[in-house]
């Protein structure tokens, strides 16, 4: 799965934001997510290649009482545990030679998705 598909199922089915296409007399200009009175261009938010992006991807799982955890394998993988205490402490692992990828797989996976 490419980037871009991951960083549109993250921010629709983890963050929970939808999708807003902008217009102007019928031409269309850009797309952002929107959440409330919260909005972020599309191209701006990319939680599989950005560290900054898919740390805030883990901290929405820490506000519901989710524990992470983040490892560095021998090998030079990355894994990241997500652990849910406020439920059935199920855990969901992400792995990957890319943290912010490893964080997309973690958060998905606690979604139903898998990569």
């Amino acid at each position: 799965m490419e980037n871009r598909e991951i960083d549109r199922l993250i921010a629709e089915k983890v963050m929970g934001w939808k999708l807003e296409k902008t217009f102007e007399e019928d031409c269309y200009l850009y797309d952002e997510w929107v959440s409330g009175n919260e909005r972020i261009a599309v191209d701006v938010f990319k939680p599989s290649s950005n560290i900054q992006d898919a740390w805030i991807v883990l901290e929405k799982f820490k506000e519901k009482d989710f524990l992470y955890t983040v490892q560095n394998q021998m090998g030079g993988d990355y894994e990241v545990s997500l652990t849910d205490w406020g439920g059935m402490c199920s855990t969901y692992r992400g792995v990957n030679e890319f943290l912010p990828l490893a964080v997309c797989e973690a958060t998905l996976k606690a979604k139903g998705i898998e990569l």
